[in-house]
């Protein structure tokens, strides 16, 4: 659901699913319950069990995420929760940090404080 005021430049949304691409084509899934576009910078909030799905099999959690296009960046300032690939129905990798940035041209992300695994 989306929904835009008039007199605004931008637009709420409820059931966020949004669709990212890197340079190679591999996609990444960015889940919440809310979100806000701002149409004239294409910026993005989403909060609420906010859920981040990789091509290659990690999953990020976080209470939100900001989405600046001009540099497509992914990022949070809070406590995030990282899971590994599934190897032999288990997730190997289990790291916690306060802060992430993830580039979405790269193929990478940034942990960037308090990570322990």
């Amino acid at each position: 659901v989306s929904i835009s005021y008039q007199g605004r430049n931008d637009w709420d949304l409820e059931g966020v699913e949004i669709r990212f691409y890197n340079s190679d084509f591999k996609d990444m899934v960015v889940k919440g319950e809310k979100g806000n576009i701002d149409m004239s910078t294409k910026d993005m909030k989403i909060t609420g069990d906010v859920r981040i799905e990789s091509s290659n099999g990690y999953v990020f959690y976080a209470p939100f995420i900001e989405y600046i296009a001009s540099l497509r960046t992914i990022r949070c300032d809070q406590a995030v929760r990282v899971q590994g690939p599934l190897r032999q129905g288990k997730r190997a990798l289990q790291l916690t940090a306060v802060g992430i940035e993830i580039p979405v041209n790269e193929r990478k992300m940034k942990l960037l404080n308090k990570v322990k695994g």
